[in-house]
Order: structure tokens, then C-alpha cells, then sequence
């Protein structure tokens, strides 16, 4: 499904609203804290659904003691999924939760996502069966994330391959079950 202009407009005029310092690739080499990055169902889970289940992540991702990217393409498809009418319904009820996504992450360099000639076409060394979700791998390939979270089986899956970059990919709960911060 297409994504509309008026999902594309409301991003930008909240990236306008609420500028945020962009992290480059030298801010990334020199971050102490643990630089993740969350998937659409994994922040659904924080921001819609308030899973009690999750609340240690969701406390640590409040109080900015561990910091989740976000890309310009991560928020679109956020949005897009919040219009949905299981969701938030409308534009209008959704941008409370984006902007609280907003808050929660921090935008990284735009310019670092731009794919250079590869065999696959993509930042990640690993390829994801479901192409909409490679924009995750890549993102948190490129910032050198710690941790992407997420619950998609194929996204679990790809990601066994980043764990030799240091790159763990893995659920909410199992991060919280294991104690990996």
C-alpha cells in the first residue's frame, strides 16, 4: 500500500516542530550509551499498547538510559501503521503517539542510509525475506545499534547473521528475560 502525502506532510512538519540533534557517524563512534533501534511492532508494544510485559525497556527507553534510533523511513512507516483503523483510526489520533515517539528516539544522519552500490542494495550484510523491513537492519547496521528489537520471525531471522557486527537482534521480552543491557 502506497504511502500518502498527507502521512509524508505530518512527518515533516513534526521534524519541523520538534528539531532534534541528528546523530552523525562520529557521535555514533563516541555514544556511551547502548544505541538501539525499534521496529514498528516493537514501539507498538511501548507507545499503543502499553505492554506491562515490556516495562523495564519501556522505563529505560523513558529516561534515556539507553537511545533509540529512528530514520526518517521508521517513521513513515510508524505512521502509516497508527492511521490503520485497528489502530489509532485517523491522522489526527495518531500523532500523539508519534510525537511520542518523537521524544523517545533520536534522528540519525539521513545521509548514512543512503544505500552505496552493493550486491544486495542494501546498508545491512544481511537481506530480509519481507524488503519493508530491511530499512530496520539497515539502520541499525549503519549506527552500530547494540540491539534492534523487534518480533517479526523474519527480521528475527536476518538478524542471526549481525551477530558477528556485534548486533543482536532480538524481542523485547527476551531482552528483558535475559537482562542483556
Amino acid at each position: 500500500m502506497p504511502i500518502s502525502a498527507q502521512i509524508i506532510e505530518a512527518i515533516e512538519q513534526l521534524e519541523a516542530q520538534l528539531p532534534a540533534s541528528v546523530l552523525s557517524k562520529e557521535d555514533l563512534s563516541t555514544q556511551e550509551k547502548t544505541v538501539c533501534v525499534f521496529d514498528t511492532n516493537a514501539l507498538l508494544d511501548i507507545l499503543f499498547w502499553r505492554d506491562p510485559h515490556i516495562a523495564p525497556l519501556s522505563f529505560s527507553l523513558s529516561k534515556k538510559k539507553i537511545v533509540a534510533l529512528r530514520s526518517r523511513a521508521t517513521m513513515i512507516e510508524l505512521l502509516d501503521v497508527l492511521v490503520r483503523p485497528q489502530f489509532a483510526g485517523s491522522l489526527e489520533a495518531a500523532l500523539p503517539f508519534l510525537k511520542e515517539a518523537f521524544a523517545l528516539t533520536t534522528p540519525i544522519d539521513e545521509a548514512l542510509l543512503t544505500p552505496e552500490e552493493t550486491l544486495t542494495g542494501t546498508l545491512a550484510p544481511s537481506v530480509c525475506r519481507d524488503s519493508d523491513d530491511q530499512k530496520f537492519l539497515d539502520l541499525a547496521f549503519v549506527a552500530q545499534a547494540a540491539f534492534l528489537f523487534t518480533k517479526d520471525k523474519l527480521v528475527l531471522k536476518a538478524g542471526k547473521k549481525l551477530k558477528k557486527f556485534n548486533l543482536l537482534v532480538v524481542t523485547s521480552e527476551e531482552f528483558i528475560k535475559k537482562n542483556l543491557l
